[in-house]
């Protein structure tokens, strides 16, 4: 703001992974991923080694290989990441992967297609389970301990500290979600309202902050999980981003949010076609095919500037 800004978006997510004290000091050198590390050497190394450079001027290739596992890999999360996780280690080399979460197959976050995928590769899931330690040989992973984990009347969780049980692993995966724990951000954050987790407090509905004109979106904002939900937070901020602006210089909006058109000098251009002796005014238009189906649908398809529309077949007599 002090650099002459009227309005700010915030929409840096939780770049950080979750994790626990036991995996501190583990590196993948000992065999220990966190699905922030694992995933992208992952996404990277299933390029062909032959694809183009999106920047000729760098002159490099993609030549990157798929993370090198064997032997049994673990697997912790109950989410749809770590489920991802599960079957490409199974792709890097993983003869065994065991998914372990702490709570029970109803508690799942995962879709459900993701964890069917897992169980049709094989992969073996264990509930009720949540970390103790992990034990090293010769400076790499070789046994993980878990407790038995059990709801409790009031539905908290607890930990069973007389049933313990040990999993020999050459790799540990944790897929725990993710956090905001970059000192340096946490502090550039701070004149805004933060709450216990880290993340700024804000208004569910405008997405505004403690700070007039700071607005926020996606994983930053606490509550939203999903690709659809944050380009939505980017939908909903724009637009009270626009009216905070507004309004500070006077402009009364309408209470319907409503973006203004955004216009170029190729917006002036005529794309208008005639056929037949009548005109359009671009020849732009939908076939008959479903988006044809309802008279309501043609019309909000006019209204987003489609020229012509081919109905689907109608009769007066049903």
């Amino acid at each position: 703001m002090e650099e002459g800004c009227d309005a700010i978006f915030i929409g840096i997510g939780l770049p950080q992974p979750k994790t626990i004290p036991i995996f501190q000091n583990l590196t993948p050198d000992m065999g220990y991923f966190t699905s922030k590390s694992f995933l992208p050497k992952v996404s990277k190394g299933s390029k062909p080694a032959n694809t183009p450079p999106l920047f000729p001027i760098i002159g490099m290739c993609c030549n990157l290989k798929l993370p090198q596992l064997y032997g049994t890999t673990v697997v912790l999360g109950a989410g749809d990441t770590a489920f991802d996780c599960a079957t490409s280690a199974l792709r890097c080399g993983a003869r065994k992967v065991f998914v372990v979460f702490r709570r029970g197959f109803t508690n799942i976050r995962a879709v459900p297609e993701e964890m069917q995928l897992a169980w049709e590769e094989k992969c073996e899931f264990m509930p009720f389970l949540t970390p103790k330690q992990v034990i090293l040989k010769d400076g790499r992973i070789s046994v993980i301990e878990f407790y038995r984990t059990e709801e409790q009347q009031d539905g908290t969780w607890t930990e069973d500290k007389e049933q313990i049980l040990k999993l020999k692993a050459d790799f540990v995966i944790s897929a725990f979600g993710s956090n905001l724990s970059d000192k340096s951000v946490i502090e550039a954050l701070k004149p805004l309202n933060l709450t216990e987790h880290g993340v700024p407090s804000l208004d569910p509905i405008s997405l505004s902050t403690s700070v007039p004109g700071v607005f926020c979106g996606g994983d930053i904002t606490g509550y939203t999980e999903t690709t659809v939900e944050a380009v939505n937070d980017g939908k909903n901020a724009a637009w009270n981003i626009h009216k905070h602006i507004m309004e500070k210089n006077g402009h009364q909006l309408d209470s319907t949010p409503s973006l203004p058109k955004f216009y170029t000098n190729i917006d002036s251009v005529d794309l208008s076609v005639e056929i037949c002796g009548v005109k359009f005014e671009n020849p732009f238009g939908l076939a008959s095919a479903p988006p044809t189906t309802a008279s309501s649908m043609i019309r909000r398809a006019f209204e987003q500037g489609w020229a012509f529309a081919v109905t689907k077949t109608f009769a007066l007599d049903k």
